[in-house]
């Protein structure tokens, strides 16, 4: 059991540490804009800090799921009876082990695939209209399912009126411009 809950540091680190290598790589892709050119700062200086310590907790997390792994490998004595149990038992199929896997973190899968959603139809859609159906998503997500009838209302006036009121944040009061998407018609 203790081994199962190291791969679950180990598996995570992999795949953020490769999201974040990719997101490292994307930065130069970003045009240089020098603004009113008060500070030696640019605009590749913020993705990079938060790409940077993104790789930094994921290398951490490896590190960590590694140690623990290598701490709970040997068996102790009275569990040897245990272990030549489990080795006579039939293993089960790779893919049913995947499919728990995935089951027992279904919150985290379904987030990363919301995310992903979320920033390919930002663009073509808009950020106000993606930004509404994100939040309402991510929040039947994360709430059991008995609370959501309860919720559903709550979670449609959050998720519309964060929108709209980060949309005019970032472009009355910090000049940003998003995504308009359908809007811009």
């Amino acid at each position: 059991m203790k081994q199962k809950s190291c791969k679950i540091d180990i598996v995570p680190g992999i795949v953020l540490a490769l999201s974040s290598i990719f997101y490292l790589l994307q930065i130069p892709k970003i045009n240089a804009f020098k603004g009113t050119g008060a500070t030696p700062l640019d605009n590749h200086f913020v993705p990079g800090l938060w790409g940077g310590v993104m790789l930094v907790l994921a290398l951490f997390l490896i590190f960590r799921g590694w140690r623990n792994s290598k701490r709970f490998a040997k068996p102790a004595a009275s569990d040897s009876s245990a272990v030549q149990e489990k080795s006579a038992a039939p293993a089960e199929p790779f893919w049913k082990k995947l499919w728990e896997s995935i089951w027992d973190r279904r919150e985290v899968v379904g987030s990363f695939i919301l995310m992903t959603l979320y920033v390919a139809l930002m663009e073509s859609v808009g950020f106000i209209i993606t930004t509404i159906v994100y939040l309402f998503l991510q929040i039947l997500l994360l709430t059991p399912v008995e609370k959501w009838k309860k919720n559903i209302v709550p979670a449609v006036l959050t998720s519309a009126v964060v929108s709209v009121a980060l949309f005019e944040i970032f472009n009355k009061f910090l000049n940003v411009l998003l995504p308009s998407g359908i809007f811009s018609l």
